[in-house]
């Protein structure tokens, strides 16, 4: 079983090591910059639209049926410091019940939702949570993603989010690692599968 590393909202700013880490945070707000979701090839990548119909660069073919998928941009925060998180689809699913297809039916009347400008009111039911998030570092070079994190997994188990709090979740950059050096890690728990 791999244990993922955990660091704190500051640390994941601070390190310069690509990869996943657990960080214990706060969702502040939701991030009102474009739109929440996206259109999709069956894939699961973005498409882009071209003389009136989709085309997927991954696939290299032109689509004509597409989802709409999440692209959440949240604000979240710890002890440490801000940080913007971004939920895709499984995880933005997972958090609000609903897929984004649902959600995009549901709203279908509301032109400001439907394009972007404004988040759907259930936005608004995980705002002040606190939960852990498995999140990406990119490697030094993507600098137009300094500070956005992809989320891969959440958990809202209030259990394991205890445990992690009691575990010492206020971790400082003198914390983050063990008398050997190596980083520190959940104690013998599974939060992913």
């Amino acid at each position: 079983m791999k244990l993922t590393p955990r660091c704190t909202v500051k640390s994941l700013d601070d390190n310069n090591r690509d990869g996943t880490f657990v960080v214990l945070t706060k969702i502040a707000e939701i991030v009102e910059d474009g739109p929440w979701w996206y259109s999709s090839c069956v894939c699961g990548r973005s498409v882009q639209a071209e003389s009136g119909i989709y085309f997927c660069q991954f696939c290299n073919i032109h689509v004509t049926n597409v989802t709409p998928r999440f692209r959440v941009k949240m604000l979240v925060e710890d002890s440490t410091g801000l940080s913007i998180f971004v939920l895709f689809d499984r995880e933005a699913s997972y958090l609000l019940n609903k897929t984004c297809a649902q959600l995009f039916e549901q709203h279908l009347k509301d032109v400001d939702v439907v394009f972007g400008i404004q988040s759907p009111p259930i936005f608004e039911e995980i705002v002040g949570k606190t939960m852990l998030f498995k999140v990406l570092n990119r490697p030094v070079g993507m600098e137009k993603f300094k500070g956005t994190y992809p989320v891969r997994r959440v958990c809202d188990d209030a259990a394991i989010v205890g445990m992690f709090e009691l575990s010492g979740s206020d971790l400082s950059s003198e914390k983050e690692r063990d008398h050997l050096g190596n980083p520190l890690r959940l104690p013998n728990h599974r939060i992913w599968d």
